[in-house]
């Protein structure tokens, strides 16, 4: 399952909603915040099978990589 995400410049995740595949699902409007985007991602493979909800507090967004990664102190 991908994740559709909206994130600030320092990588804080600001809105998500898991997309079940390619089309499907809802998605985000991009946050009336100054370097704020939107996009889809993987998130990382020791989360697999569980609900978003369960880890997604722990992730933050790499901003030179562009993937998402457990945020420093978690």
């Amino acid at each position: 399952m991908k994740l559709h995400l909206a994130y600030d410049t320092q990588g804080r995740i600001l809105a998500a909603v898991p997309r079940p595949g390619p089309g499907a699902g809802p998605s985000l409007s991009l946050p009336a915040q100054a370097g704020a985007e939107v996009a889809d991602f993987d998130p990382p493979a020791e989360f697999a099978g569980k609900h978003p909800r369960e880890f997604l507090h722990r992730l933050r967004v790499d901003i030179k990589s562009k993937r998402l990664v457990v945020a420093p102190g978690h």
